[in-house]
């Protein structure tokens, strides 16, 4: 048999090959379906619960092949143009990373997210506009991918739990809320709230339920987001006036948010009450509602930030107290602390009475900028300034003794400002 009769001999074998694999293949996708409504079947469990089912292990599976050490690093941002990581291990920060490549550093880096599949930090650039979406699957050497313009002044950032969008809002007179589709790079939709407006922005652990902050409304506001186009859709407003909503944090669960409030009754700080916060509850269907508030007395104002612990099961909010009995001409009248909470349920939280005390004064609030961060273990706190008066300083706070125990400094200059600051939270979509 001559070497050419061969090939075309082994030619024509591999195609019947495939023309008769090509129906077996076929028949195998069949055999996978009937598989499924078999297992189906026999956990006596509806075929889509199955596939969900499926859909979660293998986004585990996805995050396990992710290094771990990524849930080591955090990061905070400094106003003039920079961000630094956090080592948890060592309570350090690396030295300064990506000036020159995050906007304008007159344009004022704000807040920091993590993209729970931990492949993503997204910081705003406040002046420029932009998103700066950093990849930080090496958080030795974390790398800017691109930016997104936003047509806003980008100010609060959030990401829904399956890391597909993050969501921005403006920190200024704004009614516009940002969807960005953060695999594509490009915003997905400009929401417009019309007569209403939006400060901050928070999403739900459902990944479909979104809460905005209306300082000027005194409201917040309940929208959906569709996951599979990313349109945002308005459902219903909840009026928590006498109060000025300023930023939302809502707990791992989805079913608590803090409000955090700026100032008490009348736009006075010297008031019949200081900065309560309203405490909502979310249950299905995206419906919220107002259960309580956390009192607290006229002397504390400007509650700019709340986080929970990944567990749920406690939460922490930062306020300023005024020292200088009713002064108001001097910033260090402001005494920063941290105060504590216990979450019992669903919209039932109450005060421990702990109060930690933060080297702080500062009088204002960021809007919707995560100040405070908890570390994915449950170990510390950090805390970083709430307004553009503060200090160059980062506090480590222990979640065992409730003290403070190391300050971090992660301005360059004396006079750059960290601001948002934010760890990985490695959630899960609840649906």
């Amino acid at each position: 048999m001559s070497r050419k009769f061969r090939w075309v001999h082994c030619g024509l074998l591999f195609i019947l090959g495939t023309l008769l694999v090509m129906p077996a293949v076929y028949a195998q996708d069949q055999e996978t379906d009937e598989t499924l409504l078999l297992r189906a079947k026999m956990q006596n469990i509806p075929l889509e619960d199955l596939l969900a089912q499926q859909a979660d292990e293998a986004l585990a599976a996805e995050k396990a092949l992710v290094n771990n050490h990524v849930m080591d690093y955090g990061m905070v941002a400094v106003l003039q143009g920079y961000v630094r990581m956090i080592n948890l291990r060592t309570l350090s920060l690396s030295p300064p990373l990506l000036q020159g490549r995050l906007g304008n550093a007159s344009g004022g880096l704000l807040d920091v997210m993590f993209t729970p599949n931990l492949r993503y930090a997204l910081v705003s650039n406040f002046g420029d506009q932009r998103i700066n979406i950093i990849d930080v699957t090496n958080p030795v050497a974390p790398f800017l991918r691109q930016h997104v313009r936003v047509n806003l002044f980008a100010e609060d950032i959030d990401v829904t739990p399956d890391s597909k969008y993050a969501l921005v809002t403006d920190g200024g007179f704004s009614s516009a809320i940002a969807v960005i589709d953060i695999a594509a790079g490009r915003v997905r939709q400009t929401y417009d709230l019309g007569s209403r407006d939006a400060q901050s922005v928070a999403v739900a652990a459902d990944g479909q339920t979104v809460l905005c902050a209306d300082y000027w409304g005194g409201a917040v506001h309940v929208l959906t987001l569709n996951p599979w186009t990313g349109q945002l859709r308005y459902k219903s407003t909840i009026d928590v006036m006498p109060y000025w909503p300023v930023n939302i944090a809502i707990s791992p669960d989805g079913r608590t948010a803090l409000v955090c409030n700026a100032f008490g009754p009348g736009d006075d700080k010297i008031a019949t009450e200081g900065s309560s916060l309203p405490v909502l509850r979310i249950d299905k269907g995206s419906r919220v509602t107002w259960t309580e508030t956390i009192h607290l007395p006229p002397d504390f104002s400007n509650a700019q930030s709340a986080v929970f612990t990944s567990d749920g099961w406690r939460a922490f909010f930062i306020v300023d107290q005024n020292v200088c009995n009713g002064a108001k001409s001097d910033e260090h009248c402001y005494f920063n602390e941290i105060h504590v909470l216990d979450v019992l349920g669903p919209g039932d939280v109450r005060p421990t009475g702990d109060v930690i005390p933060v080297p702080f004064y500062s009088n204002g609030s960021y809007f919707g900028v995560d100040t405070l961060a908890i570390d994915p273990y449950n170990r510390y706190l950090f805390v970083s300034n709430k307004t553009s008066s503060g200090n160059n300083d980062l506090a480590i706070i222990s979640l065992y003794s409730l003290r403070q125990i190391k300050t971090l400094h992660p301005g360059v200059g004396e006079d750059d400002l960290p601001t948002g600051v934010a760890f990985p939270t490695n959630r899960i979509a609840i649906r």
